[in-house]
């Protein structure tokens, strides 16, 4: 039998290096850390922060006045309002003689019973029940009601003058006068009653404070 001059010997050594070659990248892949083994991929780093919000609510002071002061102020209210009521009437009882919508006997009337009304008025603030810290504040009320009476009668003594109206119209102006500075009475025994710190109660709420924290 001929003895075959090729054998082919790359048919089986082909394989054989093949084979090696895997081993070797595989024992390669192996050797390596972790964190250096290539990736075809992409990572990203996530990165997590931590925020946090913080609100200081300031302290509260809350001032309270004594129950005494509180009724006592509201007293005077209701009496300066009625002082401005009265101020409304002599402001028509005036234009309507001026402009003739009304009779003289209708004005004198008229004049004289706001002139009674007033010094009713008038002995109304001059007994209102006052606080001794606030008794200096008070006589203000006292004068201004009191100029209010006296403007009052000055209106009617005007209207009865033959020769000139003067006097009633001056007396109106006073009335006028006398009333703002009712008001004006009333709201310097406020202030007053405000600082005195005998009259009045604080109450001071802490501070407080929030924190709000997000991520």
């Amino acid at each position: 039998m001929a003895r075959n001059p090729d054998p082919k010997y790359g048919r089986w050594i082909l394989p054989v290096v093949i084979a090696g070659m895997v081993g070797a990248t595989f024992a390669f892949v192996n050797s390596l850390d972790p964190d250096t083994v290539p990736d075809s991929g992409t990572t990203l780093a996530v990165s997590t922060s931590v925020t946090s919000t913080t609100t200081v609510e300031p302290s509260v002071t809350t001032t309270t006045l004594a129950a005494e002061v509180t009724a006592y102020l509201a007293d005077l209210e209701g009496l300066v309002v009625e002082a401005e009521g009265l101020l409304e009437r002599a402001r028509t009882i005036n234009n309507d003689w001026d402009n003739r919508t009304a009779t003289f006997g209708d004005t004198e009337d008229a004049l004289r019973t706001l002139a009674t009304d007033t010094s009713e008025f008038e002995a109304r603030v001059l007994a209102a029940a006052t606080v001794a810290e606030l008794e200096a504040s008070h006589l203000a009320l006292n004068e201004a009601a009191a100029a209010m009476s006296g403007a009052a009668t000055g209106m009617v003594d005007g209207l009865l003058d033959p020769d000139s109206a003067q006097g009633r119209v001056n007396s109106f102006t006073d009335y006028q006068n006398a009333t703002t500075a009712m008001r004006t009475g009333l709201e310097s025994v406020k202030s007053r009653a405000g600082v005195a710190s005998d009259l009045v109660t604080e109450d001071t709420t802490a501070a407080t404070t929030t924190t709000v924290a997000g991520g």
